[in-house]
């Protein structure tokens, strides 16, 4: 193949924050284009690069730049940006519903307000606004939507999540006894790895008092779930052409984020698949990440990771095709 000449190159630059990736992540995903691609060099930067420190980088071909996390720093000179920054929970729900993304209806928590069961349905998922404390897994409550009609602030107990701070109402998607979610990663809305996470503990049947329902633990990720159980029984691999398409086509309504970590429902009931949110900061590259390592390790290390949808040369060939669209 005849090498282009230097005018045809174009730059596509990589940003991401040294604690979410190893180099070498990048620098194979660099090498894979390099390999495919004569017409595209890559450059590697991290958030404390600037512009006029870059070895070998020229300003003078057509650039696109893909940050996997805040641009820190680095202010590129010219081109189209892609970055991964985060976006709230509510805001997630109006851009998925404004692009016909099924999510479980979802409005912030007003003491006092009517919730119809028409609309909610007879359970919902009660947890914190914020995102840091709805991470951890401890905090999200199912109850029934007319217990929560009654809920008002002069009767929430001091160690209810409301009490905390401002909260979330979702509807209740059952997943079935042994409540499940799945995480897609995907780049561009290419698949790069699939795990299922799946709680040991079952929930309380749904006809069971009201205490039994609020007590229950219904996230896959609470840390007693974690305290009592190995990954292994909890967290799996998997791989679902539905589950990856429907990933795939959540990246229509947030297309600015290129890294998302699309976490989804099943319906037990009927199969319908919802998003739950896509995890849009960028702290999801768990083939490398600092606060995977025990689930990776567990799960057979960053090999298997990479290896189960060959994650790589995935991210390789769309980052070809969206340089080859977009630098300038």
């Amino acid at each position: 193949m005849t090498a282009p000449q230097d005018s045809q190159k174009k730059n596509l630059i990589l940003v991401a924050r040294d604690q979410w990736f190893d180099p070498r992540d990048l620098l194979a995903i660099a090498e894979e284009i390099e390999r495919n691609a004569d017409d595209i060099d890559t450059v590697l930067v991290s958030r404390n690069d600037r512009d006029n420190t870059v070895p070998g980088l020229s300003w003078d071909r057509p650039t696109l730049t893909v940050s996997f996390g805040m641009l820190g720093q680095f202010n590129p000179r010219r081109g189209r940006v892609f970055r991964n920054k985060a976006i709230s929970k509510l805001d997630q729900y109006s851009r998925s519903l404004a692009a016909g993304i099924a999510m479980p209806r979802t409005e912030r928590f007003k003491a006092g307000a009517a919730y119809d069961e028409a609309l909610w349905g007879e359970f919902v998922i009660f947890k914190p606004l914020s995102l840091k404390m709805s991470s951890k897994g401890d905090s999200a409550q199912l109850i029934r939507t007319a217990r929560l009609n009654a809920l008002s602030h002069s009767k929430i107990p001091a160690d209810h999540p409301l009490a905390q701070g401002p909260a979330l109402v979702q509807q209740f998607v059952d997943t079935g006894k042994n409540p499940t979610h799945w995480r897609v990663l995907t780049l561009f809305g290419e698949a790069l790895y699939a795990t299922m996470n799946r709680s040991p503990i079952e929930r309380p049947d749904l006809d069971a008092d009201d205490q039994t329902i609020e007590n229950a633990i219904i996230e896959p990720k609470h840390p007693l779930i974690k305290e009592r159980f190995a990954t292994k029984d909890r967290i799996t691999f998997f791989q679902d052409a539905a589950m990856f398409d429907f990933a795939r086509s959540v990246y229509a309504a947030f297309p600015s984020i290129p890294l998302q970590g699309c976490d989804i429902l099943r319906d037990q009931r009927d199969g319908k698949l919802y998003l739950i949110e896509i995890n849009a900061g960028g702290n999801t590259w768990h083939f490398s990440s600092e606060i995977f390592k025990k689930i990776r390790d567990a799960l057979g290390g960053r090999d298997a990771f990479v290896g189960q949808l060959g994650a790589w040369k995935v991210a390789a060939k769309v980052l070809i095709e969206k340089t080859r669209a977009f630098a300038d």
